[in-house]
């Protein structure tokens, strides 16, 4: 996490995200039903809305410039098994420098209960190629919050729910 000094550091720089992506989304970050989380290059959170900070369990200040490798997400592949290649929604956007769509992810919250989500990651690029920035969102909520279990996986008859 962030102690106050780096998340006063990073005040100045969240606002200017936050702008950005209200302007490029024509609308208020906070509004947008979904779960959102944008993260710099290397993987710090540079901002959230309201619908990822309760998703997660977290205030926006324990949020705000956390790592995504240290965030406790696991991906899984096709089969509910675990995707060694893929850790972190974000990370794997920043990595394969690609859309990666429709990622099964276990989230654990602050409070020790784990929920599975399928979100999709995007990289913002340069026009260079380099990755500017990466964002995932939720796209569906696969079960609700549950005491974790180191056995726990999605059940495939599982319906999802949008959120």
């Amino acid at each position: 996490m962030v102690d106050d000094e780096d998340a006063n550091r990073q005040k100045p720089r969240t606002r200017k995200a936050r702008r950005a992506l209200s302007s490029a989304l024509n609308t208020d970050f906070n509004d947008l039903p979904g779960a959102m989380v944008a993260y710099d290059d290397s993987g710090q959170v540079i901002e959230a809305n309201r619908a990822a900070v309760d998703m997660l369990g977290l205030t926006f200040e324990q949020l705000l410039g956390s790592s995504a490798a240290e965030a406790g997400w696991l991906l899984a592949d096709s089969a509910g098994g675990p995707d060694a290649d893929k850790v972190h929604p974000a990370l794997a956007a920043i990595s394969s420098r690609q859309l990666e769509r429709g990622l099964l992810a276990r989230v654990s919250r602050a409070d020790g209960r784990e929920l599975w989500v399928q979100v999709d990651a995007v990289p913002a690029l340069t026009s260079t190629g380099a990755v500017r920035q990466a964002a995932h969102a939720n796209r569906a909520l696969v079960t609700t919050p549950s005491r974790r279990s180191p056995t726990s996986s999605p059940s495939r008859g599982l319906t999802l729910r949008r959120s």
